[in-house]
């Protein structure tokens, strides 16, 4: 058979339509693909926004929480100069007494 006289025969003719027919098969499965990809996509953009945002309120939150330990160290400090200035008060009415006593003792 010449092929070239324009005779075809029935393998050329399904090898034709095969051909004919995978481009559109492949065109479908890119374009699935390509949805399914879209979808992932978005589904990732949405858990990306929900990790900045539970990520954000969780700063603010510690924020929030040093403020107020940095509150509660202030008080601290302030209870510490308190009792510090108390002992020094109760060494020297300490050295008063042990003075006092000395002398009681030398008379």
């Amino acid at each position: 058979m010449n092929l070239r006289s324009g005779a075809t025969t029935e393998h050329t003719v399904l090898k034709t339509k095969t051909r004919r027919r995978k481009p559109n098969k492949l065109l479908a499965m890119a374009s699935d693909e390509e949805q399914t990809m879209k979808e992932m996509i978005k589904d990732l953009q949405k858990d990306i926004t929900k990790q900045y945002t539970d990520l954000k309120q969780d700063i603010d939150h510690f924020r929030k929480e040093t403020k107020e330990l940095h509150g509660d160290v202030k008080e601290i400090r302030v209870e510490i100069c308190e009792i510090a200035k108390k002992q020094e008060e109760a060494e020297k009415r300490i050295n008063e007494l042990e003075e006092r006593e000395a002398l009681v003792h030398t008379l």
